[in-house]
């Protein structure tokens, strides 16, 4: 039997498109409108907004809501959705590869499980399917469900028999997403939360919570 890590791909390993927009292209859009805000009423706004993203496909209109809360501008949300399409590129975050080295030279087998179909697309361009086993995606037929639904660790145990559920565990950055399908599964979760934006989740959460790669135990 082998232990592996089961990790996220965006805002995990790579800057997704949501922390892409909230570090780069949200504050410059916000200062370019001398727009002020509170920020404690932003982060709890953001949190619902996440955790809606992960129920719903309905992005622009979670988009709508939180810039309704906010007061802001809705023009502001088209831009942000034109620069996304026209601008996001996936880049790793610097200790993604050194966190998968080191879990090579641990023997630790590595795969990504993503709920981006774009994923395993991006990945190769990355680095990234040199030191995975595989990359796992949602898939058009509904078999492989995003998580938290358990369909995608239905196919990684068929795939993958030498798993050590003991041993084993996820690695995510959505407490909702990455640590909903761990609990379900019954494996422990690390979160990485790098600009600290779960903070008032911590205390409640019955994952381990870190703010990189390199805290990560094993």
């Amino acid at each position: 039997m082998k232990r592996y890590c089961f990790i996220d791909f965006d805002d995990t390993l790579v800057m997704g498109v949501q922390s892409w927009v909230l570090s780069s292209i949200l504050p410059a859009l916000l200062k370019e409108h001398d727009i002020v805000f509170d920020a404690e009423q932003f982060n709890q706004e953001l949190l619902k907004a996440i955790e809606a993203s992960n129920q719903s496909y309905a992005l622009e209109e979670i988009g709508l809501n939180l810039f309704k809360e906010m007061t802001w501008p809705p023009h502001i949300l088209k831009t942000i959705f034109n620069e996304i399409q026209t601008s996001y590129q996936p880049i790793l975050y610097e200790d993604a590869m050194p966190f998968l080295e080191r879990l090579l030279k641990a023997d630790i087998a590595i795969c990504i499980i993503s709920n981006n179909p774009h994923a395993a697309h991006d990945a190769p361009g990355l680095g990234l399917t040199a030191v995975v086993q595989a990359v796992i995606t949602p898939d058009k037929e509904g078999v492989i469900l995003p998580k938290p639904s358990t369909t995608i660790w239905t196919h990684l145990q068929n795939q993958f028999e030498d798993i050590d559920v003991g041993q084993s565990f996820v690695v995510g950055d959505d407490p909702w997403s990455d640590g909903a399908f761990a609990t379900a599964i019954g494996l422990p979760c690390f979160l990485v939360d790098r600009e600290q934006r779960f903070r008032s989740l911590y205390e409640t959460s019955p994952h381990v919570w870190v703010q990189t790669l390199g805290e990560i135990p094993f």
